[in-house]
């Protein structure tokens, strides 16, 4: 048994031996791995070396090397394990692309510690970068890092060496990695000294080739081959731009390009080519070529990051130009792969652009050199052109070639100054847009841009965004600014005194002109100057010779005008080459009413077939309307704003129509005849610009001979319209010794006068100046007989005060009135003539013999006045009208009189007939026979009412003797020297009766041959015995009525009332009030004629005077007969008395007539009664049918008096028929039916 010192002494032995061992394996191992990186000559090499032999002293999965950049900034890889399970990662690629910034928190740690560092990936994936979280996400737990030094122990690299377990690098592994690390960095020192060898001796083949072709280069063409075949073939880009740097705007624009075919339809390119770059570099001084990723760019916001970002580039590169210390411009390489550039890539780039930046400045100077010869010969080719310019058209046509080939602009113009620089107005204008507002206009120069260029002798260089966007556009310019420019460059045109114009060029592009260009064009302006002068100068002589043409073509076409319609063609056609305009009217001034009136005009179709027109043309208007005064008061032409013209205080209809019709200007000038004002030749447009450029000494010739031309139309028309006169009233004259009525009075106006005077109506009135009324004479109406109310209206008698016709009593010239001014509610004549249409009215006195005797007034549905010759005429024709007048006054008395004397023997020769018809009628008043008490009633009524003259109506049954105790009435009256005349109601047919009553006139119906009284005349301050009257017709109950309450009359077919005085008795064996119940009679007649009601009893009710009454018929009839016969028996005398008698006296009469025909002997012995059968019926009256005509006459009439007369409106009887007023006054007239006609029921019984 061993002692426990001897056993310890035992344990130390083995693990020294075991220690060193182990050292000596180190040893071995690490002399094989010195051996090894001896041996390495490149990177692949060295990473089997390192994943070979160290795996032979501890564990690990994989390995990377990382190099430190020569700024020391950030860490690179250079060396990959190319089995490591992270090659399975999605972004691998990106991942190990990616450097890492020393500043990072874990390189930081690596870089500042001596020995090697292990990291817990566990512990650092959540909050490390991306490379860290890729090798935990593949499994890794941790690795170890050791800083690769030089030999001066400054580090270059970095080491790292992963594992996927948890404490795999123990002490003794940090100690050998340690010791490793620096054999490790001696093998990649050597690696990259090869590396740079290698590349310098590439570099120094590149430069060397790329040398060779640069010297060759003397275009752009040959620079861009270079970089197209030698440069791309080191450094395949995708695109390269060579930009050129401009100091003055510290911008770059691409100067030459190389890139993919696909980008030449790409407008996103072409629009990038066309921009200038304010700073590539972002504002940072890079020498040394820069990288730039473009993600980075849209993110810090750089403008020209995001196009070509979406045109597929990813990176770039930036190669500063520099020629000594100045910048000439860039080179930029393009990529569109992500990490394509290497750092290779950049050294190459950095040595070449010396050999670059020189090149491009013999390019640009080169091409300086070309510009100064091309303009050169530009100018020299322009002056030669300008000096054979002869008008705008050349003029433009040489800005438009030479200058474009100086420099680019996308618009020029030249604007002439006014003498006293007040106003611009366009001479030569080339617009991007045919549509621009302002090309034909004048503008004014006193904006404060107009007044720079204007005070300058050296163009001036405006940048229209920056004026557009602070509002200090004048309009003129605004247009252009609108329509895309963002550039102006304007220059001076002079003479020998002033400026007189301005040349103008704009530009599409920003910073687009430039210092050469603005010096080109203050060399041009010159050369302008003198061209725009002569053309001038041609021009005028041209116009002078154009002039002259005009105005000798315009005399002789004038020469050949023979009325308004071919001057106004004529100056229209003339004008037509002169101006623009729309339409042309000539107006004639009115010195005594200070008005003017339309003489002639030729406008457009939309303005001559307005329905407003005619009237707007026919009418005068007042001169100070803001622009005829206007003109007057000019020296010359003068342009009015239709517009402005509105908010003058006397605008007139006129004015307005034309504005509201699209007029926008109008030129007008005066027309004098020996110096005076003869009237005004209208120029009208809708184009506001018109008239710019007007000629105003042509216009003046042109109006000089208009002024002759009016002058003669004007005299020829007045001596034609006063032959017309003379002829018309001639005419009218001869027509006037022929009229004997008012109907051919008529015609001779409507023949003779409507061919030469405008009016509608015609009215002539009689004026009864005692009484202060006038009553129409004679109408000749074609627009108020259409009126319902014309018959009402139209002849009643009114007041000469009437607003009218007291104007025209008080004037020796006619009058003229507009309707509406003369309205007054109580003159329903005037208020007729308004509510009718009628829109004015002139009228004149008539005067016969000193003697005022009415009026003629003359009215028109249209509100244009009469001329002045017109009312002249009026007033001459007035006095041939009354002479007219006075004539048909004259015939109409004579035959009045003579149709009186007509009447009374027509009268005497029917009272005659009528006196022999009456005079067979054995009845008088001897022979009313009656001694009983009811005789004597009927005697006592009788005596009450014979010598009154009130109606009498007489009841009873048939044969009672009514007609016996009318004459008895007559007879006992004061009328008993004038005739009784009876109409049987009941014996004459319904269509005979009113022609029997109230007469007919000469073909008024079928078989009228000839004129006829009626009763009612034949019985004038008479008696008018109505029997049956209960037999009347209905319709004919209402004329009665009339008759009776108007006591007037009016033949049928005839339209005058006749007034009668005739006493009426009537008699009838009906009850009347029953029959007024049943409605077979007139409530209202029977009223009327219910005055002094006579009931004469029957003969059963007096059979006491039944012998006296047989023994009257008895020696009555025995005497006609020529019989002796005296005597009644007894017999027959008690037969008498005991029959019942329903037919009354007149059947007892007709008993003793038989009776005495059959007896042979001295005494009547029988009579032979007659014997009444029981259960005999009454044998109907006959049945009264009417026609259709009758039956709508009668509603009508009906329905008339439920509206109390009224036609028209709410509640008329038009609207209860449903009928057109028109419709309904028709039936009226065909009908017959008459205002007298008509009787209110409901008036009668209140």
């Amino acid at each position: 048994m061993k002692n426990p010192e001897s056993k310890e002494a035992a344990q130390n032995f083995q693990y020294h031996h075991a220690k060193n061992k182990m050292a000596h394996t180190e040893s071995e191992i690490l002399l094989s791995i010195g051996h090894a990186i001896a041996q390495v000559k490149d990177r692949i090499s060295l990473c089997n070396v390192i994943n070979e032999e160290l795996r032979k002293l501890f564990y690990f999965t994989h390995s990377v090397i990382l190099q430190l950049s020569a700024d020391e900034s950030f860490l690179m890889g250079f060396l990959q394990n190319p089995g490591s399970e992270s090659k399975s990662y999605p972004e691998y690629e990106r991942i190990v692309a990616e450097n890492h910034s020393v500043d990072e928190k874990i390189m930081s740690l690596i870089l500042q510690k001596a020995d090697p560092v292990v990291i817990d990936l566990e512990k650092e994936a959540s909050i490390a970068r991306d490379y860290i979280k890729m090798n935990f996400d593949t499994g890794s737990k941790e690795f170890l890092a050791v800083v690769l030094r030089r030999a001066s122990m400054n580090p270059f690299g970095v080491l790292t060496l992963f594992s996927d377990r948890k404490n795999s690098f123990s002490e003794e592994v940090i100690r050998l990695v340690q010791g490793v690390s620096f054999q490790i960095s001696i093998a990649m020192e050597n690696i990259l000294f090869h590396e740079e060898i290698r590349q310098r001796d590439k570099e120094n083949e590149i430069l060397f080739e790329f040398s060779n072709q640069i010297v060759a280069v003397k275009e752009k063409e040959d620079l861009l081959n270079v970089l197209r075949h030698t440069l791309k073939k080191y450094i395949p880009y995708d695109d390269c731009d060579v930009l050129i740097y401009n100091k003055e705007t510290r911008s770059y624009r691409i100067y030459l390009y190389d890139v993919l075919e696909k980008r030449l339809t790409d407008p996103v390119f072409h629009s990038m080519n066309k921009a200038d770059y304010p700073d590539l570099n972002f504002g940072r001084p890079y020498h040394f070529p820069q990288l730039v990723d473009i993600e980075d760019l849209m993110r810090h916001g750089v403008t020209w990051g995001e196009p070509i970002y979406r045109m597929g580039v990813r990176q770039a590169v930036l190669v500063k130009l520099m020629y000594g210390s100045d910048t000439l411009g860039q080179v930029v390489l393009m990529s569109e792969t992500k990490r394509f550039f290497t750092q290779e890539h950049l050294t190459l780039l950095h040595k070449i652009s010396f050999q670059l930046a020189n090149v491009l400045a013999n390019l640009y100077v080169a091409d300086e050199i070309r510009l100064r010869e091309n303009e050169k010969s530009v100018l020299l080719s322009l002056s030669k052109h300008m000096a054979l310019t002869r008008n705008k058209c050349d003029l433009q046509a040489v800005m438009k070639s030479e200058l474009r080939k100086l420099f680019y602009f996308s618009a020029s113009e030249i604007v002439l100054l006014s003498e006293h620089g007040e106003r611009f107005t366009k001479f030569v204008s080339e617009a991007d847009s045919a549509d621009d507002e302002y090309r034909d206009q004048n503008f004014y120069a006193h904006d404060e841009i107009s007044a720079s260029f204007v005070d300058h002798d050296f163009p001036l260089l405006y940048d229209l965004d920056l004026l557009g966007k602070s509002g200090r556009l004048p309009r003129n310019i605004l247009s252009k600014y609108q329509q895309g420019a963002k550039q102006m460059v304007c220059a001076g045109l002079r003479n020998e005194k002033r400026i007189f114009g301005v040349l103008s060029f704009y530009s599409d592009l920003n910073d687009n002109f430039k210092a050469n260009h603005i010096e080109i064009i203050h060399g041009v302006a010159n050369q302008i100057s003198i061209a725009v002068a002569n053309i001038i100068a041609n021009e005028s002589i041209e116009l002078k010779e154009r002039n002259t043409q005009i105005l000798l073509s315009l005399s002789a076409a004038i020469d050949k005008v023979r009325d308004r319609a071919d001057l106004v063609d004529i100056i229209r056609n003339k004008l037509n080459d002169l101006i623009s305009f729309t339409d042309i009217a000539i107006t004639l001034y009115n010195p005594l009413n200070k008005t003017y009136s339309v003489f002639a005009h030729n406008v457009q179709e939309k303005r001559e077939f307005h329905p407003e027109f005619d009237s707007i043309v026919a009418m005068e208007y007042p001169l100070n309307d803001g622009i005829h005064d206007v003109a007057l008061a000019a020296s010359g032409p003068v342009i009015i704003d239709i517009e402005d013209a509105l908010k003058n205080p006397n605008v007139h209809q006129g004015t307005q129509f034309i504005y509201d019709s699209g007029i926008k200007k109008m030129l007008l000038t005066k027309l004098t005849n020996n110096d005076e004002l003869l009237g005004f030749i209208n120029i009208l447009s809708e184009n506001e610009s018109s008239f710019s450029d007007i000629n105003f000494n042509i216009l003046k010739g042109i109006t000089d001979q208009l002024s002759n031309a009016i002058s003669n139309i004007l005299f020829v028309e007045e001596i034609k319209r006063r032959d017309r006169e003379n002829e018309l009233l001639l005419s009218v004259s001869h027509a006037i010794a022929s009229i004997r009525d008012k109907r051919n009075f008529v015609q001779m106006i409507q023949r003779e006068l409507k061919t030469y005077l405008l009016f509608s109506d015609i009215a002539i009135s009689i004026f009864n100046i005692e009484t202060g009324t006038y009553k129409v004479f004679l109408e000749c109406c074609e627009k108020t007989v259409l009126h319902p109310d014309f018959i009402d209206i139209a002849f009643d008698e009114y007041p000469i005060a009437d607003g009218l016709h007291n104007h025209i009593l008080n004037s020796d010239s006619p009058v003229s009135f507009y309707i509406e001014e003369i309205r007054d509610p109580e003159m329903i004549h005037i208020e007729f003539l308004y509510q009718a249409g009628i829109k004015r009215v002139v009228g004149m006195r008539m005067e016969q013999n000193d003697q005022i005797i009415g009026a003629i007034v003359f009215l028109s549905e249209n509100d244009w006045p009469f001329s002045q010759q017109q009312k002249n005429f009026i007033q001459r024709l007035s006095y041939h009208m009354a002479t007219a007048v006075s004539n048909i006054l004259a015939n109409e008395k004579i035959e009045q009189h003579l149709s009186e004397i007509k009447n009374y023997k027509e009268q005497l020769e029917e009272e005659k007939l009528y006196l022999q018809e009456q005079a067979g009628i054995g009845y008088s008043y001897r022979d009313i026979i009656g001694e009983g008490e009811e005789m004597q009633k009927v005697f006592h009524l009788l005596g009450q009412v014979s010598f009154a003259n009130s109606t009498v109506l007489l009841l009873g049954e048939t044969g009672t003797g009514k007609e016996l105790i009318a004459r008895a009435i007559h007879s006992s009256s004061s009328r008993k020297d004038k005739l009784m005349v009876k109409v049987n109601c009941a014996a004459l047919p319904a269509s005979l009766i009113e022609s029997e009553l109230f007469g007919h006139e000469r073909g008024s119906f079928t078989g009228a041959t000839e004129r006829r009284l009626g009763k009612f005349e034949l019985a004038n301050k008479g008696t008018l015995f109505l029997d049956e009257i209960g037999e009347m017709p209905l319709d004919l109950q209402v004329k009665l009525l009339r008759a009776l309450q108007e006591k007037e009359i009016e033949r049928v077919g005839g339209n005058t009332t006749i007034k009668v005085d005739v006493r009426v008795i009537a008699a009838t064996n009906r009850d009347l009030q029953r029959e007024v119940a049943e409605g077979r009679f007139r409530q209202d007649l029977f009223y009327r004629l219910n005055v002094f009601p006579i009931t004469l009893p029957p003969l059963r009710k007096h059979k006491e005077d039944i012998p006296s009454l047989a023994l009257h018929f008895l020696n009555k009839y025995a005497k006609n007969n020529g019989k002796k016969i005296s005597h009644l028996s007894s017999k027959v005398m008690k037969q008498l008395l005991a029959y019942n008698w329903p037919g009354n006296v007149r059947e007892l009469e007709h008993l003793v007539e038989r009776s005495v025909l059959m007896t042979t002997g001295d005494t009547i012995r029988e009579m032979y009664l007659p014997k009444i059968k029981t259960g005999e019926t009454r044998v109907p009256d006959e049945i009264n049918l009417k026609t259709h005509e009758q039956n709508e006459r009668d509603y009508i009439v009906e329905v008339l008096n439920s509206c109390k007369g009224k036609i028209y409106g709410t509640g008329g009887a038009a609207e209860i028929l449903n009928l057109k007023v028109g419709t309904l006054n028709s039936k009226i007239k065909k009908l017959g039916i008459r205002k007298e006609q008509i009787v209110f029921i409901g008036s009668d019984l209140k």
